[in-house]
């Protein structure tokens, strides 16, 4: 077809899921991990309430984020900071690339 787009030589795909706070999120990442990788997709997870403590050196926190317990100030305050740089639509991101 000659004004079909031409094919990507690699494709890339970003998926994020966002969910409450202990919300069990593992069957749902799982199968979309079979699922890109079954079409040889390398599949590349973050979560990146577990990079807060690297992106707060560049993306300075108004409010010190409480990396350990109590939980409740933990989440307070990483909420805060996902809420305040609309770090919460990344929640558990994937990049599927081919292989």
């Amino acid at each position: 077809m000659a004004d079909s787009i031409p094919r990507i030589k690699l494709p890339e795909h970003f998926i994020a899921f966002v969910a409450p706070i202990g919300a069990d999120l593992t069957p749902t990442v799982e199968a979309f991990r079979a699922y890109f990788e079954q079409r040889r997709y390398r599949v590349i997870e973050i979560k990146v309430t577990s990079i807060f403590n690297v992106l707060e050196k560049y993306i300075v926190p108004k409010v010190a984020l409480v990396h350990k317990t109590p939980l409740k100030d933990r989440y307070k305050s990483y909420i805060a900071y996902g809420n305040r740089y609309g770090l919460n639509l990344m929640m558990m991101p994937f990049w599927p690339r081919p292989r």
